[in-house]
């Protein structure tokens, strides 16, 4: 995690170890490069769950109403987050109710457009594609490389 991280990266630095840092969603942030300071470079890649907000049609436009509200760029998971209330909310909808035992039902056969991607679910309840984004740090903020 970030906390553990940054410092981790900043020690590597000082002892001289010069060799790429690469971690999951826990680092993927840009508390890492606050905490890390000079010594997250182009060095450090993180994986984090989700597309690529610039590649997805709705992104910009996401990525460009957070920075405005929020004034910094969107954190990790705001966009799946966002698309999973979005889903809950359109399970509501189409079952008339916000009980769960009324709407989770739908929301196990609903399939939604969402702003990072399509949302579907297999019979286990799981879903049918879930992409994943590489990133790697420059001037200490997480920039996306590619998504799979």
């Amino acid at each position: 995690y970030t906390p553990q991280g940054g410092p981790i990266k900043r020690q590597m630095k000082q002892l001289g170890i010069d060799v790429v840092l690469m971690g999951g969603d826990g680092i993927c942030s840009p508390e890492m490069g606050r905490l890390g300071g000079d010594a997250i470079g182009e060095s450090v890649y993180c994986t984090q769950g989700g597309t690529m907000l610039d590649k997805a049609k709705e992104g910009k436009v996401f990525a460009d109403e957070y920075q405005k509200k929020y004034n910094r760029p969107a954190e990790t998971y705001a966009v799946s987050f966002y698309d999973g209330m979005m889903l809950i909310a359109q399970a509501m909808k189409q079952a008339n109710s916000v009980d769960p035992k009324q709407f989770g039902p739908a929301l196990a056969k609903i399939s939604y457009k969402g702003v990072a991607g399509q949302y579907d679910f297999d019979a286990n309840h799981d879903l049918k594609q879930s992409p994943v984004t590489v990133y790697r740090f420059k001037d200490g903020l997480p920039v996306p490389l590619t998504s799979y």
